[in-house]
């Protein structure tokens, strides 16, 4: 998809590094991710984030799912249009679900979604929602949850989630003639 009139060349040039941040992202050791913390054994960890650029308040989502040892096994990019802060974390939260759960072959596994925003998490594992713009996302969030078995969404810190800042970064960039990204690690 296409969102604008821009050049080529700084789409070309966007999408050869989230490809390479990709490539590089699977060969990372742990000493690299210092910051981050890998699920257990049986788990798989989506960290989610969002981007809202200046005061247009576009925004944009990002994710990246890593297994224990931090193999990077899919990540997405998206420009969301203009949403506030909190929306777009929730829809960066029920994009993860709806990836994770595409995937048959993922659903052996415990899913863990972190997110560096306490108001999303609380929100998404609240109970109470009647009256919330939000209700009907949060209705399939909790859902999705529900049936995958074994999954939660737990807060993390910022600090910990850095990578996944850089790719919704990416995708704030959509209105400018960027295109929405999605790979999966073979």
């Amino acid at each position: 998809m296409h969102f604008g009139g821009g050049s080529l060349v700084p789409i070309t040039l966007i999408l050869l590094n989230i490809v390479e941040c990709f490539s590089e992202a699977s060969k990372i050791k742990f000493s690299r991710l210092e910051k981050w913390n890998p699920p257990a054994n049986n788990y798989l960890k989506f960290n989610v984030d969002r981007s809202v650029r200046g005061s247009l308040r576009c925004a944009s989502i990002g994710g990246v799912l890593r297994n224990h040892l931090g193999k990077v096994l899919c990540f997405f990019s998206y420009y969301v249009r203009m949403q506030d802060v909190i929306s777009a974390k929730i829809l960066a939260i029920a994009r993860a679900c709806d990836l994770y759960g595409s995937r048959l072959d993922l659903l052996s596994w415990s899913l863990t979604i972190a997110c560096d925003s306490k108001t999303a998490v609380e929100w998404v594992t609240s109970r109470e929602i009647e009256g919330s713009i939000h209700k009907q996302l949060i209705l399939h969030i909790r859902d999705s949850l529900k049936s995958f078995g074994q999954a939660s969404v737990v807060y993390c810190h910022r600090a910990s989630n850095s990578f996944t800042d850089n790719l919704a970064k990416n995708g704030s960039k959509g209105f400018d003639g960027c295109e929405d990204v999605l790979r999966w690690s073979e």
